[in-house]
């Protein structure tokens, strides 16, 4: 199985492709360095978003922020918010690794409850949020590719 370099390779790789493709082919504005780097790194995250049900350092150091940002909203007395993180936070440690994470439809699912949340709270922001999260699917499709094989990554 490919490891996590392998992973941000293909994901930059796609990132590239794909905003050269967005800047070729459409007619949004130019599209500003500060942008691809923003799609840039969702690509990234999504590259290595399947695998966060491993211990690793990075789940480490996820764990290290989610702490503070939880630490933040009870201070700030955000509790209903400070709950929610931290039911989400619990399913990456309950969950099998190569199983609800490393399911296309999960992460298409995930994608949309992202996009929904956005058109209720901030539509306005509704138009980066959903081009940020295609890179992100496109890096989390890539890294599932790479760790299943077609036949696998289709299969539903």
């Amino acid at each position: 199985m490919p490891g996590y370099k392998t992973h941000l390779l293909a994901g930059a790789v796609l990132a590239a492709a794909l905003i050269y493709l967005l800047a070729s082919f459409t007619s949004l504005a130019p599209i500003m360095p500060s942008t691809s780097l923003e799609w840039l790194c969702c690509t990234l995250f999504g590259s290595l978003f399947p695998d966060i049900d491993i211990k690793s350092k990075i789940q480490i150091k996820l764990t290290s922020l989610l702490i503070l940002v939880l630490t933040i909203l009870v201070i700030l007395k955000k509790y209903k918010l400070a709950l929610i993180l931290t039911l989400i936070s619990l399913f990456p440690v309950i969950a099998k690794h190569r199983t609800i994470f490393h399911s296309p439809v999960f992460i298409c699912f995930l994608a949309s409850l992202v996009a929904i949340s956005t058109a209720i709270y901030q539509p306005v922001l509704l138009t980066r949020v959903i081009l940020d999260l295609l890179f992100f699917i496109i890096g989390a499709f890539s890294h599932i590719y790479l760790d299943m094989g077609l036949k696998r990554f289709i299969k539903i």
